[in-house]
């Protein structure tokens, strides 16, 4: 029943360092509650801008949106919409009028350094403005690519939004295998749907808080006047500069006001107390709980054993997948020979197929396709779970590239993990019933937990692993004048593949028979392609982050130096 005590330990702990963190924010009723920013771009490299305010306003008789560091951009055809009712557009804007002259009404300001959107509040409560204007040459073309940098909500606003939609399209469909993007500035993420980029805040924004997006269109798609005299790396090392991109931990942005200052240095040094604490608790953890997030036991180093031993029947009867805790910890096996056992297995019951085609390109390499044959399985087992997981990323037409399974591995990591975890724990209970580990439950202080020590009948088993490894490596030398099995030797390339011997078996096989690979399910650039498939995937899964490389993610809260548009205040006035 405390088996999870240290967890909830943990949770309280952040609980309270999260209310400690939490700004209180006064309740009021003059606020922003929603932007969307819906932007559009031409061909010409021009953006159409929508934006859909809701608001609740109580003062003041204007609002205003400050756009600046425009380079070579202009802003025209500036139009403001509230229940179908376009707003008269004033040349000469007066900021000075009553309210009751700016009903209605919006203006263009030319200032020294940009310019000012202005349109009435009109009659205080409840608004829903839809703000138009067209912004010129905003892709901006750079030595090496064209760019879309630009800050769409400033800080300093004396209204900042409570909640932040950008939508980005073009006229070709925006991915991940083209374009790269990144946001700054704000708490939330930046991802690639359904052909757009969108940004979405997570909570409400601050004074401190801004939006600012980059994106990086490798192909020159538009017919920009803007140009940039620097490379892209130049724009991205001043865009990173300040921001989290690169690293796990995100900033936290300063405070403006002395009480501000002074309120965050009393949280830093309760939350160096807190961090302090949960370190000395991490350790004292790790030191009980072992370094492996799979088990509590370390994995070995694996090498080879007995010599000129051999054990010929597979080493463990039943499922293979059960004896996985006893191989984790032995060192020969990992997700990525799990991973790779299984696409094989997968490849023998016909349910899916793996190729790799030539590629046309220069340097001609190979590329490896997985195509979904049967889509029925049973879900219950950690097998057919993994399988549900890969036939949805396949999609509707069954089949997923490389860099398409890579990407989704990226994306999906966690339940990857997950899934390990889950065929590590179907291992040690089919362990434990079998009798060839025995759960002993180990205490210190308040923590508990349980921990699986092989019995004589496990180590009997280990041993019988190192025995059939010398097996495989010297297979053809001891099936010399014995009949050829193909289909049975198909069988054992799925414990090779297990045990990380595909190379070394299909090297016997080949040896002892060299029509193996003609007649075989496994040719040998099969093989090869799952394997590498399977490597590619373990490497995906590893990566800890995919943000920094424009993949998409979470929002760096700092950075973003270097962006046109955008400016400091706006708001109402």
């Amino acid at each position: 029943m405390r088996k999870y005590t240290f967890g909830w330990i943990v949770l309280v702990i952040f609980t309270l360092f999260n209310i400690w963190n939490i700004e209180e924010v006064e309740a009021a009723d003059h606020k922003l509650e929603d932007l969307h920013i819906h932007v559009t771009i031409a061909s010409d490299g021009s953006a159409k801008i929508v934006e859909r305010r809701v608001a609740d306003l109580s003062e003041g008789t204007e609002n205003y949106i400050v756009i600046e560091n425009l380079g070579r951009s202009t802003i025209r055809d500036f139009t403001v919409k509230e229940d179908g009712k376009t707003y008269e557009f004033i040349e000469n804007w007066d900021i000075d009028a009553y309210r009751e002259e700016k009903t209605f009404k919006n203006g263009l300001i030319t200032t020294e350094n940009g310019y000012e959107l202005a349109w009435g509040i009109g009659e205080y409560g409840n608004h829903e403005y839809v703000v138009e204007y067209v912004i010129t040459d905003f892709i901006k073309q750079l030595e090496d690519s064209q760019i879309l940098f630009w800050r769409f909500v400033n800080d300093q606003t004396n209204i900042p939004p409570e909640k932040v939609t950008v939508e980005i399209e073009t006229d070709k469909r925006l991915s991940e295998e083209q374009e790269r993007i990144w946001a700054f500035g704000f708490p939330g993420d930046v991802h690639f749907v359904d052909g757009k980029v969108i940004a979405t805040s997570s909570e409400p924004l601050h004074a401190a808080d801004y939006v600012t997006i980059l994106v990086q269109f490798t192909d020159e798609l538009f017919t920009t006047q803007d140009y940039i005299d620097q490379t892209f790396d130049e724009v991205q090392e001043r865009a990173f500069e300040g921001s989290d991109y690169g690293k796990e931990e995100p900033r936290s942005s300063s405070s403006s006001s002395g009480i501000g200052f002074l309120f965050s240095i009393i949280k830093s040094i309760f939350n160096m107390i807190i961090i302090g604490a949960l370190i000395i608790g991490l350790i004292i953890a790790s030191r009980f709980y072992g370094s492996s997030s799979l088990t509590y036991r370390k994995p070995r180093t694996f090498q080879r054993r007995y010599k000129e031993e051999y054990y010929r029947d597979y080493p463990y009867e039943g499922n293979y997948l059960h004896a996985y805790y006893l191989v984790y910890l032995m060192g020969i096996s990992s997700f990525k020979t799990l991973f790779t056992a299984v696409l094989l297995k997968w490849i023998k019951e016909e349910r899916i197929m793996i190729e790799a085609d030539q590629d046309s390109g220069f340097f001609r390499r190979n590329k490896i396709k997985l195509t979904i044959l049967d889509r029925e399985m049973e879900t219950n087992s950690a097998e057919g779970k993994l399988f549900a997981m890969i036939k949805s990323a396949a999609g509707a037409k069954g089949v997923l590239h490389e860099n398409q399974l890579a990407k989704w591995t990226e994306r999906n990591r966690k339940r990857l993990y997950q899934w390990e975890k889950s065929v590590m724990n179907e291992s040690t209970r089919a362990l434990e019933e079998s009798n060839h580990v025995v759960g002993e439950e180990k205490k210190l202080l308040f923590m508990k937990r349980k921990d699986y020590i092989p019995t004589n009948t496990g180590k009997e088993l280990e041993q019988n692993v190192y025995k059939y490894v010398n097996y495989l490596h010297d297979f053809s030398l001891l099936h010399e004048h014995e009949a050829i099995n193909v289909k049975l030797w198909d069988e054992i390339m799925i414990w090779a593949a297990y045990l990380g011997l595909t190379t070394v078996v299909m090297k016997q096989f080949k040896s002892l028979y060299p029509r193996y690979t003609e007649e075989t399910m496994y040719k040998e650039e099969t093989v090869d392609a799952t394997r590498r498939l399977a490597d590619r995937t373990a490497k995906s899964r590893s990566t800890s982050s995919s943000r920094s490389s424009g993949r998409g993610g979470r929002a760096s809260r700092g950075g973003g130096g270097g962006s046109f548009g955008g400016g400091r205040g706006g708001g109402t006035r």
